[in-house]
């Protein structure tokens, strides 16, 4: 059974005073994920969730939510899809539960408990009637996530999410985001310049590099590269340097303090282990280390700008 598209964006471009902020990016959002839009400040992430929700116009380019383009059936498109666009608002003298309700009552054929749902949902329920003058930072983002939950929603976009949040408050809107996409089916489009979140939190990403698409898919795939890194300790490092050096499946070595780096082919750690060992090599730990987003999103940036510094001369 094929997957639904809950977000399809097709060639989208946006420019703003003769600036291009959007540059011809494409992308696509299966039902289940928990998508990661990924770039630095200033890549364009709000300007991109700004068109898919329709609050600005793209210069060329399809949205589809929901398989609606947002061009022509903008309200059923909407139907079912929940937001937050950078840091949620609320009147701050009104308490966490008065505050939904006012956002309720804008919903049509609500449920009545569904207030009480949300905030059961997002942990704030006993927390309901206090002002949201007094609720953290990461008590607003919950509230901000009750909000966008009372539509239904199929659909979850939600722009930077932890931003501003202590690492206690990081973990807790990550751990919410993960159950309600595992128990509750909620799709979500999240953008983010935390690499570690997306990581720890999404199972497909797209990389924005000065409003480009710079890479996309599957992390786990994106990671997956054709060499491997391999720490060594050993106490003869210049020994074993001497003997894995012209080893046909070694890129390359870098010495430190205590241990040696090497960066071997793919699969060949045993053939690494096997030749230290057949020359008399003590080693005391083998270590296997696998690249890092943040490795692969540096390497990206990097070769990205050098191809525009090129393009330009």
């Amino acid at each position: 059974m094929s997957c639904k598209n809950m977000i399809e964006v097709r060639n989208l471009s946006k420019s703003f005073k003769g600036r291009k902020v959007i540059d011809d990016i494409s992308l696509s959002v299966d039902e289940g994920d928990v998508y990661g839009f990924l770039g630095s400040n200033g890549s364009g992430k709000t300007t991109t969730i700004r068109m898919l929700l329709n609050l600005i116009y793209p210069n060329k380019g399809t949205i589809k939510l929901n398989e609606y383009d947002i061009s022509r059936d903008f309200s059923k498109a909407i139907k079912r899809v929940g937001a937050i666009v950078e840091i949620p608002k609320f009147h701050s003298y009104l308490s966490g539960r008065k505050n939904l309700l006012l956002m309720a009552n804008l919903i049509d054929d609500i449920e009545k408990h569904k207030v009480d749902e949300v905030l059961e949902l997002v942990g704030l329920a006993d927390r309901a009637e206090d002002k949201v003058k007094t609720y953290s930072l990461g008590m607003r983002q919950r509230l901000g996530i009750a909000n966008a939950l009372l539509c239904n929603p199929r659909l979850v976009i939600l722009d930077e999410p932890t931003n501003g949040l202590d690492p206690q408050g990081m973990k807790e809107i990550r751990d919410l985001i993960c159950r309600l996409s595992s128990e509750n089916n909620i799709t979500f489009f999240i953008s983010t310049h935390l690499l570690h979140e997306v990581e720890q939190m999404c199972n497909k990403v797209a990389i924005l590099n000065h409003g480009k698409i710079i890479a996309q898919g599957k992390v786990e795939d994106l990671v997956n590269i054709d060499y491997e890194l391999v720490e060594i300790y050993t106490p003869l490092i210049d020994k074993a340097i001497s003997e894995i050096e012209n080893l046909d499946f070694v890129r390359n070595i870098k010495k430190s303090t205590k241990s040696i780096f090497v960066q071997i082919e793919k699969d060949h750690s045993i053939d690494l282990n096997r030749a230290l060992i057949n020359n008399n090599i003590d080693i005391k730990y083998l270590i296997p280390h696998n690249q890092s987003l943040e490795e692969y999103f540096i390497k990206l940036i990097n070769g990205s700008e050098e191809n525009d510094q090129t393009n330009n001369e």
